[in-house]
C-alpha cells in the first residue's frame, strides 16, 4: 500500500486502553518502522461528541465543570451510563462521603455494575432511552431560578 500511495497511506489507530508506555511504543513503531505520520487514539474519537455537547452547553470541553470535592457536598447525584467504581475509582471517596452525609446516588445504566450495586437507586434503562428520561427530567424537574 505504501509503495503505491506513499508512506502516510497506512494510518495507525491505537486504543484508549493502552498504557503510556504502550502508546509510546505504538507511536515509535509507526514512525520508525512504518514511517507513517497519521497516528491517532480512540480518546479523541470517542470523546468528540461529548466535547461538542459540553462546548455547546457550557462553553468548555473539559470532563468536569466542578471540583470533584463538591460531590461530597451534594444531596442528590445522578450518574448516567457511568461505572465510576471501575472506570474512575478515585471519585468513589466523594460518593461515599456524600452518602454518609445522607446524599442519594442514582445510577441510570442498562448494565449491571459495581457502581449500580453501590447506588441507592439503580435504574436499568432500555439502551437508548436515557435521552428521553433526561429530557423528561429537564422539562419537569423544579429547579430554583429556572423557568
Amino acid at each position: 500500500m505504501q509503495k503505491n500511495f506513499g508512506q502516510d497511506a497506512v494510518p495507525i489507530y491505537g486504543s484508549g486502553s493502552l498504557s503510556n508506555e504502550e502508546a509510546y511504543l505504538l507511536g515509535k513503531f509507526a514512525r520508525t518502522v512504518l514511517k507513517t505520520k497519521p497516528i491517532d487514539y480512540n480518546g479523541r474519537y470517542c470523546m468528540a461528541a461529548a466535547a461538542t455537547a459540553m462546548n455547546q452547553a457550557f462553553g468548555l470541553d473539559r470532563g468536569s465543570l466542578f471540583p470533584a470535592e463538591d460531590i461530597a457536598h451534594t444531596d442528590f447525584l445522578i450518574l448516567v451510563g457511568s461505572n465510576v467504581a471501575e472506570c474512575q475509582p478515585t471519585l468513589l471517596q466523594y460518593l461515599q462521603s456524600m452518602r454518609i452525609r445522607g446524599g442519594i446516588l442514582a445510577v441510570l445504566d442498562p448494565r449491571e455494575s459495581k457502581t449500580g450495586t453501590f447506588a441507592d437507586l439503580h435504574v436499568q434503562l432500555v439502551p437508548g432511552s436515557d435521552l428521553a428520561l433526561i429530557k423528561g427530567l429537564i422539562c419537569h424537574w423544579p429547579v430554583a431560578g429556572m423557568t
